[in-house]
């Protein structure tokens, strides 16, 4: 058996060395295990730290729940409404892309513009989210849907995200099928359902927690041979996994000329949650939760209905809301002090949902570091990391090949596959 050190105990290195099982000596190393993906327990809610859930598309996702023995705790969010803001108010999102046609959300002018993409040229091989959209379809469709849903996901700007790190899948729609409307109606795309844990997503990274043998220690120093030094000692390796955020990765690359400015050169959004616990009121919002694109000026990228979504949230006749603050747009709102991010939230929702009563639970969460994000060239990147790694030295983690829980699991099903390979 060859010994095997994980650095890092989010997601993504923990489900490394769940994937690699017994066929290795694995030893984690964290001060703090578990990562971002986290359930807290406040005052009868429970509250998630980041991530609520993931999508049921990836293989990789399903087959550690099922290694982890977790397939029963799985639970899906409940059908409902998706709604964007718009000026005061509230207008549903369209499930379905034919759907758009009859919604208010586009005028007449934005609708055509959209249909215009069943005309348009495949585009040039790299370009950001807002240049693809805007090409394809048009000022008004990236303004109103395609911003908000990037705020939500990556917390970041159209302007400057790779439209092929981030949705790699559009373009690879734009090059079998020309048409993205074309395409849809060829291929009929399934995104996967929401789905997460009946306790919170936490119990995923808590369970493998438990599971696995961790070492409770930082590591300060990374020798290629490989030796890991900690805090608390050293430990032989033969094959070391760098599975920590970059800008904690680019230190311990200190050996290698290029790798610390190409790893540490991937910036973060950060990003702040409101969690409230109300009592339920006649005017409680249905459904999913809510979007605020960037036009609108908003304090506030969006809020999700949690209790909506998923059983064991909130105490009975509760509700439980979390909004979420700040991103590359508005990086200096994540920055403030308690009061002021719960006053942005409250303030922000009334102006959207009417009158709130008051709350029963507040939990605050700041991300300094919160969500990596792919500019131009990130593809680029990251071959170039993969390319200058040294030998059996594996670099993995949401700042590489996808910020999802779902793209975490799956690239640490292969980087434990190349780990057996290089073993």
């Amino acid at each position: 058996m060859a010994d095997v050190v994980v650095i890092g105990a989010g997601v993504a290195g923990l489900s490394v060395a769940t994937f690699l099982g017994d066929r290795h000596r694995v030893k984690v190393v964290d001060p703090q295990p578990g990562g971002k993906v986290r359930t807290l327990q406040r005052d009868g809610f429970r509250v998630e730290n980041a991530a609520n859930g993931w999508l049921d598309s990836e293989p990789a996702m399903t087959q550690l729940l099922a290694m982890l023995g977790l397939q029963q705790q799985v639970v899906q969010a409940a059908e409902g409404t998706r709604w964007l803001a718009r000026g005061e108010g509230l207008i549903p999102l369209p499930k379905k892309p034919p759907q758009i046609l009859k919604s208010p959300l586009l005028s007449w002018g934005g609708k055509l513009r959209a249909l215009a993409d069943l005309v348009m040229p495949r585009g040039p091989g790299e370009e950001t989210i807002a240049s693809f959209v805007r090409r394809r379809l048009g000022q008004e469709v990236l303004d109103t849907l395609v911003a908000p849903m990037v705020a939500g996901i990556h917390a970041g700007d159209t302007e400057a995200l790779s439209v092929e790190a981030c949705f790699p899948r559009l373009k690879a729609l734009e090059r079998d099928h020309r048409s993205l409307l074309m395409a849809v109606r060829a291929e009929r795309p399934t995104p996967g359902r929401l789905t997460s844990m009946t306790m919170g997503a936490g119990v995923l990274t808590q369970t493998m927690v438990d599971r696995l043998d961790i070492e409770r220690t930082r590591c300060v120093e990374l020798k290629p041979g490989w030796t890991v030094v900690t805090e608390d000692g050293v430990l032989a390796a033969d094959a070391v996994v760098l599975a920590c955020p970059g800008h904690a990765a680019k230190t311990l690359l200190a050996f290698d000329d290029a790798l610390p400015s190409l790893v540490g050169s991937i910036p973060y959004a950060p990003i702040a949650t409101v969690s409230v616990g109300l009592p339920r009121w006649d005017e409680a919002p249905e459904g999913f939760g809510l979007l605020v694109p960037p036009k609108e000026g908003r304090g506030i990228l969006g809020t999700l209905f949690e209790s909506n979504s998923f059983p064991n949230r909130a105490p009975k006749d509760h509700v439980l809301l979390r909004t979420m603050l700040g991103g590359a747009l508005n990086p200096l709102q994540a920055r403030l002090e308690r009061r002021g991010l719960i006053e942005a939230a409250r303030r922000e929702n009334e102006r959207l949902l009417g009158p709130l009563p008051d709350a029963v639970m507040t939990e605050v969460r700041v991300h300094a570091q919160g969500i990596p994000q792919y500019l131009l060239s990130h593809p680029q990147r990251v071959s170039s990391i993969q390319e200058r790694a040294p030998e059996r030295l594996f670099l993995t983690g949401n700042h590489l090949r996808g910020v999802a829980v779902k793209d975490c699991v799956r690239d640490a099903k292969r980087i434990a596959e190349a780990v057996d390979a290089a073993l």
